[in-house]
């Protein structure tokens, strides 16, 4: 249980975080590099310049998580829910959204190079460029193995966009 922990700049490297509490926590600038965060509760918390390069997030909560300029390139962030997260300038190469919730995300100036976004509502976030946009939709527009619900969702949005 680390619900509302300071932990500015601190080194967790490959540590074993495995449905951890941290709701609330302050993680500004740690390095959280090759760490197991499995179905961790980080919702609220504050990741602001923080390493999570090559992370395990599946399943993880992160709604309303402050990722602002976070590296995330290589995480696995599949089937998280970042609904209302701050993903403002943050390194997104390669990393892995497979079935993530991105509602009201804030992606403002992220770097979507080699993402993969398959089974997101991606479109359902926020500040992506419409290049962003464009490329998304022809990569990741949910196909027959999607929900009916998301695929509708979608299509309401695509409509929308002209």
């Amino acid at each position: 249980d680390l619900k509302g922990a300071k932990l500015t700049n601190a080194d967790l490297r490959r540590a074993e975080l495995i449905g951890a509490d941290m709701s609330g926590a302050d993680l500004t600038g740690a390095n959280l590099r090759d760490c197991n965060l499995r179905r961790a509760i980080l919702e609220d918390a504050t990741l602001v310049d923080a390493d999570l390069s090559d992370v395990n997030m599946r399943e993880a909560n992160l709604t309303r998580a402050d990722l602002t300029r976070a590296n995330l390139s290589g995480a696995n962030l599949s089937g998280v829910t970042m609904s209302g997260a701050n993903l403002t300038d943050a390194n997104l190469e390669a990393a892995i959204f497979r079935n993530t919730d991105l509602s009201l995300a804030v992606m403002d100036g992220t770097r979507l190079v080699d993402a993969d976004f398959s089974g997101a509502n991606w479109w359902r976030a926020q500040g992506l460029t419409q290049s962003q946009l464009d490329e998304l939709s022809a990569k990741y527009a949910p196909d027959e193995d999607a929900s009916a619900e998301r695929r509708d969702d979608y299509q309401r949005w695509l409509g929308n966009q002209k």
